[in-house]
């Protein structure tokens, strides 16, 4: 049984929880770890009790919808009456949920075209919300193509995300267009793209145009949708540990780097049993990342079954002299390929063989790395982001290898640096010099300064500064929950 809790927001809280009551289409762009839920939850209470709306739509990732939001509204006093209906799971399952009588209907996005196409896009809610609003980015998906025909059936609408830019200002179009239909940003991407970006080719391929900002550009799209999305920021709101990155670089052996360079100018690569050929410039990139990591597919079969060749074991020896320094302390290994967690578990398993080794693919490995039950736990950062609370496990990050996706990149972090974690995280990036590691790298420093300026200025400074002095009197002290 869920014990119930009192809700004494924080003076940033109630100023989120205002600012999805004062607008019909709200984003609501808080940093990982700020309480979106709860304050989601809060105003979608108040709007029924008001008779504002009457049934209430969520859409989220699979684990979040399964997991979170029919949990959190039965852990606080004010919200544990809201009946909520998980629509999840098979058919048949999905189906007897929406024949339930409920007030919040909870779906995972994957499913969305279905309940579209069930109801013909003229949904029975009148409110809208989505939660990880970033996973709509895409205006070719399916998903977004199905909540853009179905959006005049909700007469509010609330995103949620920490990640809003992701790794480009072109998502942004997807997401604030389920938000306000197309009022702020145009309504259709070929006119947002004209407006905003200019083309440039980076090859000779039909796929080769890149999108860039024009010159001011970024500005004149933050002011657009700035009087309809709150942006919040951990670091000005709760006074959480450090996080502190240390790149960790490595160098292969010169016989294998000669062959790496090799593969990069040829696309071709001979190893001692197979031959490796990227047919395109996105094939070599990816190759030539898992070159980097130690190891390379030799076949295009399907995932779980493809064969790899071991190439070097620079990032493994960096990985194993880290854990080894962690000196006891639980750690989180963030890898990118199939055949990286292979061969991480086999050097842990042989040069440490009493470590308890976990690898993150259901709910129960959570609890044990939250109990300390793991020495070692290994996660993909697509299964290790939305919804997860791992920062009572431990506080030390390797990334055997980053990943293109800031989204990705930063979720995974607030695994553990979030509300609750009690010391400074440890994150160590391990690369190799002079390879596409550095590019990726690079890349995810870009794309976080343009994420950075766009929450930096969805913060509204002149609420920011109204509440960061109520924070500084009223932080520890215990609040009764406003009307």
């Amino acid at each position: 049984m869920i014990e119930r809790r009192e809700y004494s927001p924080y003076p940033y809280q109630r100023t989120a929880y205002k600012w999805v009551m004062d607008n019909v289409s709200a984003g609501l762009f808080l940093d990982m770890g700020l309480g979106k839920t709860v304050v989601t939850l809060t105003a979608m209470a108040d709007l029924l009790l008001m008779g504002e709306v009457q049934r209430i739509l969520v859409v989220a990732p699979l684990r979040v919808a399964n997991t979170v939001w029919a949990q959190e509204a039965l852990k606080w006093e004010h919200t544990h009456w809201l009946v909520t209906s998980t629509v999840t799971g098979s058919q048949m399952q999905r189906e007897l949920a929406l024949c339930k009588e409920a007030h919040v209907y909870i779906i995972n996005r994957e499913n969305i075209k279905w309940l579209c196409e069930l109801y013909d896009y003229n949904l029975p809610f009148d409110m809208l919300v989505i939660d990880e609003l970033s996973s709509f980015k895409s205006h070719d998906s399916q998903r977004f193509k199905a909540l853009k025909k179905a959006k005049p059936s909700f007469k509010r609408v609330v995103g949620l995300t920490g990640t809003p830019h992701g790794n480009s200002y072109l998502g942004l179009w997807a997401q604030i267009y389920l938000l306000d239909g197309g009022v702020r940003l145009y309504p259709f991407i070929t006119r947002y793209r004209e407006r905003y970006f200019m083309q440039n080719r980076v090859g000779t391929s039909e796929h080769a145009l890149q999108y860039i900002l024009r010159p001011g550009a970024e500005r004149a799209i933050n002011e657009k949708i700035g009087d309809i999305c709150l942006a919040m920021k951990t670091e000005d709101y709760l006074q959480l540990p450090s996080f502190v990155v240390h790149d960790e670089w490595v160098d292969m052996p010169e016989n294998m780097f000669k062959l790496y360079k090799a593969f990069e100018r040829d696309r071709l690569i001979e190893l001692a049993d197979d031959t490796v050929e990227a047919e395109s410039k996105v094939s070599l990139v990816g190759k030539l990342l898992q070159y980097s990591n130690g190891a390379i597919y030799t076949d295009d079969g399907e995932t779980s079954t493809r064969t790899f060749a071991n190439v070097h074991n620079a990032k493994i020896e960096r990985m194993l002299s880290l854990v080894e320094q962690a000196d006891g302390e639980p750690v989180l290994i963030g890898y990118t390929f199939k055949h990286d967690k292979a061969r991480i578990i086999a050097a842990l398993k042989h040069e440490m063989p009493k470590l308890r080794i976990g690898v993150l693919d259901n709910d129960a490995m959570v609890d044990k790395w939250n109990n300390k039950e793991i020495d070692v736990l290994l996660a993909h950062p697509a299964s290790a982001g939305h919804g997860l609370n791992l920062q009572f496990g431990g506080s030390i990050i390797i990334w055997f290898g980053l990943p293109w996706s800031l989204e990705m990149y930063m979720q995974f972090n607030k695994r553990l640096h979030r509300n609750g974690i009690t010391k400074p995280v440890m994150c160590y990036r391990i690369m190799c010099n002079n390879t596409y590691d550095d590019v990726v790298r690079v890349s995810l420093s870009d794309n976080m300064t343009h994420h950075d300026a766009l929450m930096e200025y969805l913060k509204r400074n002149d609420m920011v500064d109204e509440v960061m002095e109520e924070v500084k009197t009223r932080l520890n002290k215990k609040e009764k929950r406003y009307a």
